[in-house]
């Protein structure tokens, strides 16, 4: 398999990118935009995702979470060569996969159909996203791109897959907020790359400061 097949994965439908973003021995995600955020029984429910994006006409999976990286959390990156590919279909694990390409290449790329809204209609579109690891060259910052940054411990995010997590419970747990004021009983979830990685955490052949 090479990266150029994850377009295959999506035709007629997105590839994208994300980070699996070390800063040292904690993990770095953005949150979701706020027209993505619900209000439920009181509380403010905000996705925390991965940092990344489309990729541009004539521009490498790696060379797009790099500037991604940038504009979104205003940091280099050095990514990480990781030597077997986890590769999910539709929620499901199919197969870890040497990726024949010289590298980088990345820890994780998922595949799922996704309800969104095209036309005032909403259709079902297939996404394939190609998860890269990396650390940080420099201090990320929120950018204004997105509302802003969390840092957490990884034992943290496995946590956020049980529920969700109200936003002071996790600052009093070590992780780190740094970004627009949010709404008073904010409380922070999973989704997109953030989300796959912490339900296939134990599976990935990881390169990081926290590499077991």
């Amino acid at each position: 398999m090479r990266l150029q097949d994850i377009r295959d994965m999506a035709p007629q439908g997105r590839v994208s990118t994300g980070l699996l973003l070390w800063d040292d021995d904690r993990l770095v995600f953005t949150l979701a935009q706020p027209d993505y955020w619900r209000v439920v029984g009181g509380h403010t429910e905000i996705d925390l995702i991965g940092i990344g994006g489309r990729l541009e006409p004539g521009e490498t999976p790696a060379g797009a979470v790099s500037r991604e990286a940038q504009e979104e959390a205003g940091a280099g990156v050095c990514i990480l060569d990781c030597s077997r590919t986890l590769v999910s279909w539709e929620n499901s694990v199919t197969a870890h996969v040497k990726m024949e390409d010289e590298g980088p290449r990345p820890v994780l790329i998922w595949q799922r159909t996704i309800p969104t809204r095209h036309d005032g209609k909403v259709v079902a579109r297939p996404y394939a996203v190609a998860v890269f690891e990396a650390v940080v060259r420099d201090t990320p910052y929120p950018t204004g791109e997105n509302p802003g940054l969390v840092w957490l411990a990884p034992d943290l995010l496995l946590r956020l897959l049980d529920e969700p997590m109200p936003v002071h419970e996790m600052l009093a747990q070590s992780a780190e907020y740094r970004g627009q004021t949010l709404p008073e009983r904010s409380v922070l979830g999973l989704s997109g790359s953030a989300l796959y990685l912490a339900r296939f955490w134990d599976m990935l052949e990881r390169y990081g400061p926290l590499r077991e």
